[in-house]
């Protein structure tokens, strides 16, 4: 999930344990993975992501979020519950 996300490529998920339904559909809700329901679907799944365009461009822009930007708005975030406490 996380090489998926720092190298901007779609994933493919097949959640089987504890929170990887989470992982799971908090990925296929941002855009940036498609759920595999069967083996049986792989390969069309897989030929799914490859040429994708649209699901190419949201995982880059979802990277581009989480490099610029999210890490200053999450450091914010501490500061102002540090200097509240």
């Amino acid at each position: 999930m996380y090489y998926c996300i720092a190298n901007a490529r779609p994933a493919i998920v097949w959640p089987v344990d504890y929170d990887q339904f989470d992982h799971a559909t908090r990925l296929v809700r941002a855009g940036i993975a498609l759920r595999l329901h069967h083996l049986r679907n792989l390969e069309p799944l897989l030929r799914r992501a490859l040429d994708d365009a649209t699901l190419w461009q949201r995982c880059a822009q979802f990277r581009a979020s989480c490099l610029h930007g999210g890490e200053q708005t999450l450091l914010q975030l501490v500061r102002q519950r540090i200097m509240q406490s």
